[in-house]
């Protein structure tokens, strides 16, 4: 569950450091709004990965694809490379990861509240 709640928190400083960057880059609210929330949100459920809690992983899995089918949108309408396939790149990886940890993870849990 560690190794989870890392990689989920540390796409959750990616996010947020993302919206720091295109409000300062391209002077963009919006980004930095975005940025600070979905960075916050990911990062609370990193949070809950390391207590334990489940919902935690689903809602970071949800969050991921969100946040990716977002900027595959955004490339597709401004064509523009740069953020867009970077963290289409990086928030399918994370869904990726997240959906083979996801069955494991709450098998395991399942067997720990058994005992």
């Amino acid at each position: 569950m560690k190794k989870t709640g890392y990689v989920v928190l540390t796409y959750g400083a990616i996010v947020f450091f993302g919206g720091l960057m295109g409000a300062f880059i391209a002077h963009s609210i919006p980004s930095l709004v975005a940025g600070t929330v979905f960075g916050a949100l990911i990062s609370l459920n990193a949070y809950k990965i390391f207590k334990g809690n489940m919902r935690g992983l689903t809602l970071a899995l949800i969050q991921s694809i969100i946040l990716g089918s977002f900027f595959l949108y955004r490339l597709k309408m401004t064509g523009k490379f740069f953020p867009a396939a970077i963290m289409i790149t990086i928030s399918f990886a994370i869904a990726i990861f997240l959906l083979m940890v996801h069955p494991r993870e709450t098998n395991t849990e399942k067997k720990t509240s058994k005992e």
